[in-house]
């Protein structure tokens, strides 16, 4: 895992999904979502942007209650140079599952954008 930059990991321990920053190898936590039911499929947005970071999360039915939810990243501005890292299980831990159709872009996606990618991944909007 990177000194610095964004992650987007599963927290094995809370069976939950969060946005991390790191920057020299100090952690913050920005969101994290409720514990996730195993066997289930899932479909998680992350959004970074300048102010905020949230987690979208949603089952084959729809945006789970309580999505998104919302971090405050503080003073730690992002950068081209930054890596973004996702799924990995934290220090020495895996992510458990299947990740399919992965996208990253270089702006932040609007919540109506988020909801249009879940529904054309198969997901009832």
């Amino acid at each position: 895992v990177p000194d610095s930059g964004w992650q987007t990991r599963f927290d094995q321990a809370n069976d939950s999904v969060l946005i991390e920053t790191r920057d020299g190898g100090n952690v913050s936590q920005i969101a994290t979502t409720p514990p996730l039911d195993t066997d289930t499929w899932y479909y998680v947005a992350t959004v970074i942007q300048e102010g905020e970071g949230r987690i979208h999360l949603f089952d084959q039915d729809g945006e789970l209650s309580g999505s998104p939810w919302t971090g405050d990243p503080a003073t730690w501005a992002t950068s081209g140079a930054d890596p973004l890292v996702l799924m990995t299980g934290g220090y020495d831990e895996g992510t458990n599952g299947t990740m399919d159709e992965v996208r990253a872009y270089s702006r932040a996606l609007t919540e109506t954008e988020v909801l249009e990618l879940y529904a054309g991944s198969g997901g009832s909007a």
